[in-house]
């Protein structure tokens, strides 16, 4: 009996071991977050933010228009390219007698940019004076280089290129913005828009004259 009883008082003794381990749940630490220093952050970037973005310029063209008591004068045919803008949005252009050509939107700076070059090396070839003996030396520096505005200027004064748009009733409006923004791209200082059936009747008129010469008002 002596043996059975001691096998109890060993299990007595173990738990009250046990009972001394207890694990004591740890106390959770509150966190408070102050967000003051964030929302001074925030105000500070918006601020700067503010202060450093360049805010998209409303995109206009500048057109001067002359007055009704402006004179015409006469202008070489061969100086003179008419960009039609017809009905359908169909773009053609020539150069003084030449037959009509289409062009795209897309590639009507470059056309306009051949033509200037066209024109100067033409002038140049028959012995201008107000072209310079370089001239061909300058508009390659020039196409090189073309915000230079010294070359630029040399360009605008050895260039006699005049482009007139000529413009159907029934164009869009859009149409016509699109073939300004190409022509402003190609830097042409020289241009005047006119509708389509005074431009047929200006072409008329400088077939018939001997010397090819074109009537357009506000240019000098």
């Amino acid at each position: 009996m002596g043996a059975l009883d001691g096998g109890g008082a060993e299990k007595k003794s173990l738990a009250r071991q046990l009972s001394g381990l207890r694990i004591r749940a740890r106390r959770r630490i509150g966190i408070r977050l102050d967000m003051t220093p964030m929302v001074d952050i925030g105000f500070l970037l918006l601020i700067f933010f503010m202060c450093t973005t360049v805010f998209r310029q409303p995109q206009a063209i500048e057109l001067t228009i002359p007055g009704s008591d402006t004179l015409k004068v006469r202008v070489s045919q061969e100086n003179v390219l008419t960009l039609k803008l017809l009905n359908d949005g169909t773009m053609i252009w020539h150069v003084g007698g030449h037959p009509d050509q289409p062009v795209a939107v897309e590639g009507l700076s470059q056309v306009l940019f051949e033509e200037r070059k066209s024109n100067i090396l033409r002038r140049h070839r028959e012995g201008k004076p107000d072209v310079p003996g370089n001239a061909p030396e300058i508009f390659n520096r020039w196409e090189a280089n073309p915000n230079d505005t010294v070359l630029a200027k040399a360009i605008e004064d050895a260039s006699k290129l005049v482009v007139i748009v000529a413009v159907s009733d029934s164009c869009s409006y859009q149409r016509m913005v699109d073939a300004m923004d190409e022509i402003q791209q190609a830097r042409i200082q020289r241009f005047s828009i006119v509708s389509l059936e005074e431009a047929q009747r200006a072409e008329e008129e400088a077939r018939r004259t001997s010397r090819g010469m074109r009537l357009i008002r506000g240019q000098a």
